[in-house]
């Protein structure tokens, strides 16, 4: 699963000597780390929810809304549409919530 979404450990840049670190940032710059960390919680929530759809193979996966909250009201309105959204298909197997 972690070679699938490229989530192995990295080889640390080789800060040693003005010379390593340039050729460290000639093999990959700091956007390139930049980028790499940034995909990081994408990548990580991609081989969650394929390692639940492994387990559990009936796993659907649900777009949840995303909104501010500003309030209890706005809190419970949010709550039960996700209820009323996930509720109805958990009879046909386990939900995968996602963003």
């Amino acid at each position: 699963m972690r070679v699938d979404h490229a989530l192995l450990p990295q080889d640390a840049p080789d800060l040693s000597t003005p010379e390593k670190i340039a050729e460290s940032l000639t093999a990959r710059g700091l956007a390139g780390w930049r980028d790499m960390a940034a995909a990081l919680p994408t990548r990580i929530e991609t081989a969650l929810r394929d390692s639940a759809v492994e387990a559990e193979p009936k796993t659907q996966t649900v777009a949840i809304p995303r909104r501010v909250i500003r309030s209890k009201p706005d809190l419970d309105a949010w709550l039960e549409e996700i209820r009323a959204t996930i509720a109805p298909l958990l009879a046909s197997g386990p939900v995968w919530p996602a963003a």
